[in-house]
């Protein structure tokens, strides 16, 4: 096979194969010495040495809103799509006693003992009275799965409901576990300064692009960006070059490394690690960059760092069972730091009026106030990619005027003067 495919490339006929590129980053060294403080776990702390915590019930909706499980194939999804040019509904579901009546709770038992073991939870603590509880509740889960699927006919299709169960409760686990970590953590915080070692999650040293062979005018691009960022340099008119309506590589000045990367959704053909700017957070970063151009003067004495936070690995906030918001953004001016967490999303699926995502404009000044270093001051800001209009159409929000009191910006309503309305919340 591998004979054949050699040949097949020396004829220039695609493989299906994906071409790796390693792309190193130029990073603005200045940064190293400006002493830019982060959020961190006090040291000494640690959640498993000094926290037993028993698996339980709960009907907090943030650990219960991770738990869904889909059945569906993802395939039978697009060809429904493709047919009927309809979004496909995908039928809900819970488990009745009739799917249940035959699971055994000692092989849930040992299937979650299993899961805790793999995962290192030492200090959790699971009882086969409290699996009977999540055994006659059923709102703690979301179960998608074709109505058909649902019939019980046969001892087989009990096993097959025990494998459901066995796996919504895995999800459940992991959910209230993490919840109840970053909530312990949230409350022992402290201020160190930004580290390579101890944030090499967010101070990565390269992205790695794979993309597929066939698109060999993508690969050609692709070579010639690598070779412009192994010779140091960043030239703006060669990326704006290299670059495609789908594609781009571009810089900022006030970002710690360059280039940021931006793939459209809808590009296929390439993946790249860490994961890519979507529209809206390049659209704010280009708009903070220019931002800072126009006002280059009323900014002349002070120092202004933006780093990208890596989604999972990056510094994560305890609301919503850790919310890492997009990018980290210091202002230095005078003795005093201002740190900003700032996360462009859409929020048509949030609810505007009390999600913790939002409330963190609160939650991070109880922070601050606890913490107690007047040189230091943190906000929290959410950039809407949704119009104010197309929220209230959707659900009961608050007043635009509102939501900008909690820190919510409008990347489309207010296009010319958001950056503006941020940087005046800093300076309050």
């Amino acid at each position: 096979m591998k004979a054949f495919k050699d040949y097949l490339k020396d004829e220039g006929v695609p493989t299906d194969e994906r071409v790796e590129f390693v792309l190193p980053l130029i990073y603005n060294e200045n940064y190293k010495n400006k002493k830019l403080k982060v959020l961190d776990l006090q040291k000494g702390k640690n959640f498993k040495k000094e926290v037993k915590l028993d698996l339980e019930y709960s009907n907090i909706k943030s650990i219960s809103k991770r738990v869904v499980l889909s059945l569906y194939k993802q395939v039978d999804i697009l060809e429904s799509n493709n047919k009927t040019g309809n979004t496909y509904e995908l039928n809900s579901e819970i488990l009745q006693q009739e799917h249940l009546s035959f699971v055994s709770i000692d092989n849930l038992f040992f299937a979650l003992q299993q899961f805790k073991n793999e995962k290192n939870w030492s200090n959790l603590n699971i009882s086969k009275p409290d699996i009977k509880v999540f055994i006659d509740s059923n709102d703690w889960y979301k179960l998608y799965i074709p109505s058909d699927d649902m019939k019980v006919g046969s001892f087989k299709n009990i096993s097959y409901f025990e494998t459901i169960i066995i796996t919504l409760l895995k999800k459940y686990m992991k959910s209230f576990y993490e919840y109840k970590k970053s909530e312990w953590e949230s409350k022992y915080l402290e201020y160190r300064e930004l580290d390579e070692t101890k944030d090499k999650a967010n101070l990565i040293n390269n992205y790695t692009i794979t993309v597929e062979d066939k698109e060999t005018e993508l690969i050609e691009r692709l070579e010639e960006l690598k070779a412009m960022l192994e010779s140091g340099a960043i030239d703006d008119v060669e990326l704006h070059r290299l670059s495609r309506k789908n594609f781009r590589a571009f810089e900022i000045n006030n970002h710690l490394y360059n280039p940021l990367v931006f793939k459209d959704k809808g590009e296929t053909a390439l993946a790249i690690k860490p994961i890519e700017l979507n529209d809206g957070e390049k659209e704010f970063v280009e708009d903070l960059d220019n931002y800072l151009k126009k006002n280059s003067g009323k900014y002349e004495d002070t120092e202004i760092f933006l780093l990208r936070n890596q989604s999972k690995t990056g510094l994560a906030f305890f609301t919503e069972g850790n919310f890492y918001p997009d990018f980290i953004m210091w202002i230095k001016k005078d003795k005093k730091q201002y740190i900003s967490f700032i996360d462009p999303k859409g929020l048509l699926n949030l609810n505007t009026k009390d999600d913790p995502k939002i409330n963190l404009s609160i939650k991070i000044k109880e922070i601050e106030n606890k913490l107690a270093d007047e040189n230091v001051i943190l906000n929290s800001f959410i950039i809407s990619v949704t119009q104010y209009g197309a929220i209230k159409w959707v659900q009961d929000t608050l007043e635009k005027s509102e939501l900008e009191d909690k820190n919510v910006f409008f990347q489309k309503d207010d296009k010319k003067i958001y950056v503006d309305k941020m940087f005046n919340k800093i300076y309050m």
